[in-house]
């Protein structure tokens, strides 16, 4: 007889369920191109959980990408954005109470205009 599921699936089953439907993050590359090795949290689902130890994920596998170690500690070292620009006043805006980068802002408005160009 199969264990009943539970409403809320804890951390370790999220992480599961997401290798079972889209495979080992192995089997994809990081944002910077080189071998992901991780499947890593966006940190974007406002409606994240938090498992017993405190650390933050989500029930939606939209909000996971894969990374390799160094990008994905970068990335929850919470110091930069995931590209690494870092966290200034000048460099961060906060919209629905989410910070954003400007210039991963700037860098993605040049390149849709762009496209729309065409």
């Amino acid at each position: 007889m199969a264990a009943p599921r539970i409403a809320q699936p804890r951390y370790q089953a999220v992480h599961t369920r997401l290798q079972r439907d889209r495979g080992l993050a192995s089997e994809h590359l990081c944002e910077c191109g080189e071998r992901a090795s991780e499947w890593a949290y966006d940190h974007s689902d406002p409606e994240e959980k938090y498992d017993e130890r405190g650390r933050p994920y989500s029930l939606n596998q939209a909000h996971y990408r894969p990374m390799c170690v160094p990008c994905h500690r970068r990335m929850d070292s919470g110091n930069g954005c995931r590209k690494g620009h870092p966290w200034t006043p000048e460099n961060t805006y906060v919209y629905r109470g989410k910070r954003y980068c400007r210039k991963c802002r700037r860098a993605y408005m040049r390149q849709r205009r762009s496209s729309s160009d065409v």
